[in-house]
């Protein structure tokens, strides 16, 4: 359970995630992940993000990232993986920094019968 956690959300569906700030880091590169970087040109950095995983019964289960908004290779993420609806904005706080993040969760189909 390595920087992991689990949590529930209120009756309303809103949620608070207290955790450390990430920090940009790089993928593997020894071996040939490195040889295939240099051969395109590429860095081994990924953005500063925080992994989600949602799910609650009756609904899909979802798993994303949610991207700093000031994290550096935003641009050029190693892992290609950065959108523009999962960058926010980090807003400081008086003991540290806030993101808001809506995760959506889309219900299951119901069975024929």
């Amino acid at each position: 359970m390595n920087l992991r956690g689990r949590l529930r959300s209120q009756r309303d569906g809103s949620y608070q995630l207290h955790t450390v700030r990430p920090s940009a880091y790089t993928i593997p590169h020894d071996g040939p992940t490195g040889r295939i970087l240099l051969a395109l040109g590429q860095h081994p950095w990924r953005p500063a993000h925080i992994h989600l995983k949602a799910s609650h019964e009756g609904y899909k289960p979802i798993i994303t990232q949610v991207y700093l908004a000031d994290s550096e290779y935003l641009d050029s993420d190693a892992a290609n993986a950065v959108r523009d609806d999962l960058i926010r904005p980090v807003t400081p706080t008086g003991s540290g920094y806030s993101i808001d993040f809506d995760v959506l969760l889309e219900p299951e189909p119901t069975p024929a019968g």
